[in-house]
């Protein structure tokens, strides 16, 4: 019975280690979920802006350049190992909605995750709760 409560204790720690990682990993797919939404908006906003206006381009860590706009339908998109395409606004956008969908899903499967891994840790304590229970006492 000892060895037993044992396990489930520590069956318990792993799944409660189990829930932290996933809600670490959440946390960075919210934050990317937020970016690429921004990125969206941002892309929808730049098509309105006349061409030669004077805008600030970010370099960086809230640092930006007065530049001016010479095109607004075609942006530069990096598409992985550092190669850099241009694409019109439209195909960034839909690129970019495909990598929002595919994060949304992650992020509802892992929800999913944390649930079926709670409900499981509930109903580990509650057995340890019973097996404490039932424990007879003894004085050592």
């Amino acid at each position: 019975m000892k060895q037993e409560l044992q396990e489930k204790y520590i069956e318990l720690q792993i799944l409660d280690q189990t829930i932290r990682q996933i809600q670490q990993q959440l946390s960075i797919l919210d934050q990317q979920l937020f970016e690429l939404q921004r990125l969206n908006e941002n892309l929808d906003e730049i098509s309105k802006v006349n061409i030669n206006s004077e805008i600030l381009t970010p370099l960086g860590a809230g640092v930006f350049i007065k530049t001016q706009l010479k095109d607004n339908k075609d942006i530069f998109m990096n598409v992985g190992s550092n190669i850099i395409t241009k694409k019109t606004v439209e195909e960034s956008k839909n690129i970019i909605n495909e990598q929002l969908q595919k994060i949304k899903l992650t992020i509802s499967e892992m929800e999913e995750e944390i649930t079926h891994a709670t409900i499981n840790a509930a109903n580990i304590q509650q057995e340890i709760s019973e097996a404490n229970k039932d424990k007879p006492i003894t004085s050592e």
